[in-house]
């Protein structure tokens, strides 16, 4: 295990900040969609229900069912995640077929709770995994500075601006 940046913790690949940060651009992406039809007109709903596809989904079926898999909160932020992407293409099928309402209504009640509890699985699982970390010999945890400061939390980060065609994969 490897601590990177206050709150960055990486275990199996994972920096469960930027996991954070990328699903919280989805939401803002989905917004703006809903209130932007040609915007809509952009996202690609079979892409957008891949939970194995951005990096959480990358970790959860890679790096973090190696290391962590056996840990209680493993499956619980796997099913999250998985029915997070199925409702983000859900709201993403309505935006684009301009029912606003609709799409408006499944991100107030259950994207954003989905949403809410895949955020506080990560969370928990940053803690199991520095738990564990810091119950193993020093010697195995390797510790840098981090190149650039992080924001306090996850929710206080600004995206990062990104191509359009690397935007999907984040999450």
């Amino acid at each position: 295990t490897r601590r990177l940046s206050q709150g960055a913790t990486k275990e199996g690949g994972a920096d469960f900040d930027d996991m954070i940060v990328a699903h919280q651009g989805l939401q803002q992406k989905l917004r703006t969609a809903i209130a932007d039809t040609q915007e809509a007109t952009k996202l690609d709903p079979s892409t957008i229900a891949k939970d194995g596809a951005c990096t959480l989904g990358q970790w959860i079926y890679g790096g973090g069912k190696e290391c962590c898999s056996s840990y209680a909160e493993y499956g619980p932020l796997r099913d999250t995640h998985a029915q997070f992407h199925r409702c983000a293409a859900d709201v993403a099928k309505l935006a684009m077929a301009g029912d606003k309402l609709g799409a408006r209504g499944l991100m107030t009640e259950k994207f954003l709770d989905l949403s809410k509890e895949a955020v506080g699985l990560i969370n928990k699982m940053r803690q199991r995994v520095s738990k564990a970390a810091s119950a193993q010999p020093s010697s195995s945890a390797v510790a840098r500075a981090p190149s650039s400061p992080r924001p306090a939390s996850a929710s206080q980060a600004k995206l990062p601006a990104r191509r359009e065609e690397e935007d999907w994969k984040a999450f």
